[in-house]
C-alpha cells in the first residue's frame, strides 16, 4: 500500500474536538495515547478534565479554530451546529 500524501503524525499536535458528547469523549480518550494537546468546542461549558486543555463555547469558534492542527467534528447536525463550519468560520482554521 502506498500513499500519495504521507499521513500526519498526531504526537504533540493541537487537536480540537467539536461536540464533546459521548462520541467526542470516546475520541478524546483514544487521542490521549498520542500525546496531543486537546481542546473542545461545545454548546455547553463542560468541566475541564486532565485530558482537556481548553474548553470553548460555540460562540468562541474563532478562538477555538485558531492554531489547531486537526479538527474533529463529532456532533449531531442540529439548528445550533448547522453552520459552525461555513465559508466565514473556515477562515479562522490554520
Amino acid at each position: 500500500m502506498s500513499f500519495k500524501k504521507r499521513p500526519i503524525e498526531l504526537k504533540n499536535k493541537k487537536i480540537l474536538i467539536v461536540g464533546y458528547g459521548g462520541v467526542g469523549q470516546s475520541l478524546a480518550k483514544r487521542l490521549i495515547g498520542f500525546e496531543v494537546d486537546l481542546s473542545t468546542l461545545n454548546d455547553k461549558k463542560r468541566p475541564k478534565t486532565s485530558m482537556i486543555k481548553n474548553s470553548y463555547l460555540y460562540d468562541e469558534y474563532k478562538k477555538a479554530f485558531a492554531n489547531q492542527d486537526v479538527i474533529f467534528f463529532t456532533l449531531p447536525l442540529t439548528h445550533k451546529s448547522k453552520n459552525l463550519l461555513n465559508s466565514k468560520s473556515i477562515r479562522y482554521v490554520k
